[in-house]
């Protein structure tokens, strides 16, 4: 897998599963200090929204960067994940004792995976790539939602 993976995204892409275990870490950490482990959570949700819009935003660049007349379907489902991650970010701010936006979230990284994974549209390399940052992104999360509940 990382044989075919060009040397740039693969460093970036690991150091970017970096933030979610040290945050995840950080709301175990704290656990006994609860406005501290609310403010890592916090941390947690809101880079995993900034990296759901990221992977997203790959989706649009691919789709407006092949195709003369993109597919509005396809750039319509690539800015529904930034959007309900946000969401996930508002609601933990109104409701931050109720952690399963931490499970959606997870959820939500899946989901991007399973469409990166089936598309052709994208080099062979980086949907085996996939599998590490959803991973990453999805058991900090999940531990996360453990951890608070």
């Amino acid at each position: 897998m990382f044989k075919t993976t060009p040397t740039a995204p693969l460093f970036l892409t690991l150091a970017g599963i970096l933030p979610f275990i040290g945050l995840s870490a950080g709301v175990a950490w704290f656990r006994e200090e609860i406005a501290l482990s609310i403010t890592f959570a916090l941390w947690l949700l809101i880079y995993g929204a900034v990296i759901s819009s990221f992977v997203a935003g790959i989706r649009w660049g691919v789709e407006i960067g092949r195709n003369e007349t993109p597919s509005g379907f396809v750039l319509f489902v690539s800015i529904v994940p930034p959007l309900f991650a946000w969401l996930i970010v508002g609601l933990y701010f109104r409701y931050p004792s109720r952690p399963e936006g931490f499970l959606a979230l997870a959820v939500l990284f899946a989901g991007l995976y399973v469409w990166d994974r089936g598309s052709e549209d994208l080099p062979e390399w980086y949907r085996d790539l996939r599998v590490w940052p959803t991973l990453g992104a999805g058991l900090s999360l999940v531990l996360a939602y453990a951890l608070l509940r």
